[in-house]
């Protein structure tokens, strides 16, 4: 085995994207970066952060796939003794600042990188069963735009903030702005037109999608707010062609997981955050 580093987009995919959509689930977070990236390339705008991906490969066949994204390896699936070089080729390239994926690719790269760690987030992967169960709530859902920028912006912030999400108040905004231009944040709005809650999602190619964020200001919940912005997305997104709704949620959070459920999402494994420590 031997670990290859690509940082063009698009020659990754022509590698990786055949073993990426071998298991969509446990690869949707590579996927869609790997697709908003190629995207940034077709319209000759700048990709909010430098492509930079690792596939381990034995003999031609790739085994598994990674990017570093800010600083922080993000792991798909595969064999653990491809994790664990992985670990150690990552280690001899210098620092990093942290590594989450499916948890057994997380185990086998933190045996190979050596370093000390702690759990940032639990994170179980869950996905849609049937047909979402929608909640009692008024109101509708719409697709955010530029004009509100600064309540999803401020949202956005306080998202981070509570889920503890580990990139800069920059960042944070910046991906904001990204995310409006592309159409990917949604609002539940009122019959008054008042925004209530903030919700993200997108498709992933071939059939999948994922929401995320999800978040409703704190004086607005218990309203059932999440459950009914959460399953309609799901619907608009199964609408528009997914075959399959995927999101992540805080294993420290039994609100949320417990809302999750009643809507209809079962979990499906769990992924890892973990940082490394610092002396």
């Amino acid at each position: 085995m031997r670990v290859e580093f690509i940082d063009d987009v698009d020659a990754f995919a022509d590698v990786a994207l055949p073993l990426l959509v071998t298991d969509e689930a446990n690869h949707t977070v590579l996927l869609s970066a790997l697709q908003r990236a190629q995207r940034a390339r077709r319209e000759v705008c700048a990709a909010p952060d430098p492509w930079s991906g690792a596939l381990i490969i034995e003999g031609s066949q790739p085994l598994a796939a990674a990017r570093l994204y800010r600083a922080n390896w993000m792991l798909g699936c595969g064999p653990e003794p491809a994790f664990t070089l992985l670990g150690r080729w990552a280690r001899e390239q210098g620092s990093f600042a942290g590594f989450a994926g499916p948890e057994q690719s997380v185990r086998a790269f933190a045996v190979g990188c050596g370093r000390r760690t702690t759990l940032h987030l639990e994170l179980p992967l869950l996905r849609l069963i049937g047909t979402p169960v929608q909640p009692a709530c008024t109101g509708e859902l719409r697709r955010a735009t530029i004009e509100d920028l600064e309540i999803v912006a401020a949202w956005t912030e306080a998202f981070r903030v509570e889920a503890r999400l580990h990139l800069t108040a920059e960042q944070a905004a910046a991906d904001v702005q990204r995310s409006l231009r592309n159409g990917t944040q949604y609002l539940w709005v009122a019959v008054s037109g008042a925004p209530q809650g903030l919700v993200g999602g997108t498709l992933i190619a071939p059939t999948g999608a994922r929401i995320g964020p999800v978040y409703t200001p704190p004086d607005r919940r218990g309203q059932g707010i999440g459950g009914a912005m959460v399953c309609a997305l799901s619907r608009h997104l199964l609408g528009g062609g997914a075959r399959s709704v995927f999101l992540f949620t805080d294993a420290s959070n039994p609100t949320s997981n417990a809302l999750y459920r009643r809507i209809g999402f079962e979990p499906i494994g769990r992924h890892l955050h973990l940082m490394v420590a610092t002396d």
